[in-house]
């Protein structure tokens, strides 16, 4: 929720929050209503999805954004680590808020403010399925 929070303020205000006036907006009770999501999904579920929607295909990872169903999903290179990980969350999250893919020099732009508000951006506490892919 964090997450879906502080990525929707930035697409409203361009601007990057710390990790103190982030956490300061998350609510203790309310339940929101967010965009579902799939990270770490098998390759084959996510291309399935790419008919109706976004798809953004990364060395290091694959998003599908279907605009129908509002649902986004991951699907991680065999490989990749924790901070790609993150830096593939991050462009789900932008393609959620925004209902568009971001360019590679807009995700490292955003990756790089994180950095420097003091978030870090090697390691996360998201949930990913082990599920990934390669190249045959």
């Amino acid at each position: 929720l964090r997450f879906f929070i502080f990525f929707r303020n930035f697409v409203e205000t361009g601007e990057i929050a710390g990790v103190f006036e982030a956490n300061n907006q998350e609510p203790l009770l309310l339940r929101w209503n967010t965009p579902a999501r799939y990270y770490g999904c098998r390759l084959s579920e996510t291309l399935a999805s790419v008919k109706g929607g976004l798809s953004f295909d990364c060395p290091k990872f694959f998003i599908v954004y279907d605009v129908k169903t509002n649902f986004g999903s991951v699907a991680m290179f065999t490989g990749s680590n924790m901070a790609d990980q993150l830096r593939a969350a991050v462009c789900l999250e932008l393609v959620l808020c925004r209902g568009m893919i971001p360019t590679p020099t807009e995700l490292d732009e955003v990756m790089e403010g994180l950095e420097s508000a003091g978030w870090s951006v090697n390691k996360h506490r998201l949930v990913f399925d082990h599920w990934t892919y390669s190249e045959k």
